[in-house]
């Protein structure tokens, strides 16, 4: 427990800390202030519907009056009704007027954001998971509140089900997005996703030395950013084959590549491959190396 407390507290501490940090803080601040900015237009519907309440009220009381009205008072309280429910029209034509001046201004900002937040490298998990979770959420709002896509549900539930300690805040606004987006709350049991995390602390002395061993091999990987493929070299040829295992994000392997004996590079495509962040697991030397490369066309 004191191992994933030290790893929640050092997520923590690298979003606060870095500009990519920062980034998403602005971000998010200003996806809040989108629907205060506006005050005026916000009050002035509030109004409006506070007006459409009182009138339906009244109605609703000459509703009751009607069935014991004598003559006269039946014509009297129709005539009343019917006044009411001209007002009501027009109000209802104001009040979507308004809303839809509203949301002019929020999908336009959205927009925006949502080019903002498209622009943010990223290296990290959590920061991924942020950045994936910012382009889902800012989308919907800029189609005033738009059904998603399988995959963009997929994606949200997908982040929903990581433990948080690695996938940071991300992970618990994709899954109230998904209560919002469903209507229905699930219970995660973090206890159980973090799992892994516990293993990590109990690995054998001898496999944490393969995990933290330094790299003799120069292994570089570039472009990174990629855009259409990754190539990767190392400094001397191996005697023996090697392996390449690609990942993403979520642990789903997606590509196995033979790394062939006396061979220093390699070159992958990356046809097939969304945008995203991708973990580049190599065997060579003896030595199990992990890379991340992000994905962006």
């Amino acid at each position: 427990m004191i191992y994933v407390t030290r790893v929640f507290l050092s997520c923590i501490l690298a979003i606060l800390g870095s500009g990519t940090g920062g980034a998403f803080y602005a971000i998010n601040q200003n996806i809040a202030a989108l629907f205060t900015a506006d005050s005026v237009a916000m009050d002035q519907l509030q109004a409006t519907l506070r007006l459409v309440e009182e009138k339906l009220d009244s109605i609703a009381i000459i509703d009751e009056l009607l069935p014991e009205a004598d003559s006269i008072e039946t014509i009297s309280l129709w005539s009343e009704r019917a006044a009411l429910v001209d007002l009501l029209f027009n109000l209802d034509k104001d009040s979507r007027n308004i809303a839809a001046d509203i949301w002019s201004y929020i999908s336009d900002e959205a927009g925006k954001l949502h080019s903002q937040n498209d622009s943010i490298v990223v290296t990290e998990v959590y920061e991924y998971n942020e950045k994936e979770v910012n382009d889902i959420y800012l989308s919907w709002l800029s189609t005033a509140f738009g059904a998603l896509d399988s995959t963009e549900m997929g994606a949200l539930q997908a982040i929903a089900e990581q433990c948080p300690y690695e996938g940071g805040n991300a992970v618990y606004r994709a899954r109230a997005f998904l209560t919002v987006l469903t209507q229905q709350y699930v219970s995660y049991n973090d206890s159980l996703l973090c799992v892994p995390l516990e293993l990590l602390r109990a690995r054998s002395d001898k496999e944490m030395l393969l995990q933290t061993a330094k790299d003799d091999t120069g292994l570089r990987i570039f472009p990174n950013p990629a855009h259409s493929e990754v190539k990767m070299i190392w400094k001397m040829a191996s005697e023996k084959p090697g392996l390449i295992q690609v990942s993403d994000i979520y642990g789903r392997q997606i590509r196995q590549l033979t790394i062939a004996p006396d061979t220093s590079e390699l070159v992958m495509p990356l046809e097939n491959m969304p945008d995203g962040m991708y973990i580049f697991r190599i065997r060579l030397d003896g030595l199990d190396l992990v890379r991340k490369v992000i994905v962006k066309r």
